[in-house]
């Protein structure tokens, strides 16, 4: 499934009556089957974290051929959720724990007034002048495996904070339909990782502007990543951030 998290208090269900997108898919199941299944789901984002691929399972008695239960939630869902395949899989299959990758996009700009307008959403802001505008350089640095202690946040519920980085890129992407007529170019962080820790993509994305800016050195962010030494950075915030995709 994909959602728009602008206005969503992140994917799981809170205690308080705020609008998350379990909750959301929770009412339309309700409507269907007439009663709620337990969901399982592939990552749980964050408050205002977006999705292009999110993966959701549950177990059901209730017999629907998977078009139709597409039809039919994509007909009850809101404006800014939607159902992109159903699937039927088999009895052990589990969003989370069967996934062997997860893809995240992180979005930034140092001018979003001259994007289009429907993509502000889906970029951050990154008002400064930039020093360091070589993707490649820190390709190496993340590929691999690492201890990430120092890029999450507390409430982080792993206990292995060693996880793999398949693939990293960081390059500038042209958007069209800008008033420059040519596009305006966004920064595209985009990482495959066996797994995540809670904030782990906003916090390596935060730790690269501070070398983008000129703030730390490359060298200095290479400790980091090998545990020698740490240094601050703020972490980057939610908007940026789109749930590509689950790999199984």
């Amino acid at each position: 499934m994909a959602y728009k998290g602008t206005s969503f208090f992140g994917f799981q269900s809170q205690p308080t009556q705020v609008r998350t997108v379990q909750s959301e898919l929770k009412k339309s199941l309700e409507l269907i089957f007439g009663h709620s299944p337990t969901m399982v789901v592939a990552g749980r984002t964050d408050r205002g974290v977006h999705a292009e691929g999110q993966v959701v399972n549950f177990l059901s008695a209730f017999l629907i051929s998977p078009d139709s239960l597409k039809k039919a939630l994509n007909g009850l869902l809101p404006h800014d959720m939607r159902v992109r395949a159903v699937e039927t899989v088999p009895f052990d299959f589990h969003a989370r724990k069967s996934a062997k990758s997860r893809e995240y996009r992180y979005w930034f700009a140092q001018n979003l007034l001259d994007l289009p307008v429907f993509v502000w959403e889906f970029v951050e802001h990154f008002p400064y002048t930039i020093v360091l505008d070589d993707g490649k350089i820190f390709e190496s640095l993340f590929l691999g495996c690492h201890d990430f202690e120092w890029f999450k946040c507390a409430g982080s519920p792993f206990r292995s904070l060693k996880k793999t980085i398949i693939d990293f890129q960081l390059h500038k992407i042209m958007l069209q339909g800008c008033s420059t007529g040519d596009g305006l170019p966004v920064y595209e962080v985009r990482i495959v990782s066996d797994g995540f820790l809670y904030k782990m993509m906003r916090n390596i994305v935060g730790s690269i502007w501070e070398v983008m800016k000129g703030v730390r050195t490359i060298e200095e962010l290479k400790n980091m990543i090998q545990k020698e030494k740490p240094f601050r950075y703020k972490t980057a915030g939610p908007k940026g951030l789109t749930l590509v995709k689950v790999n199984y």
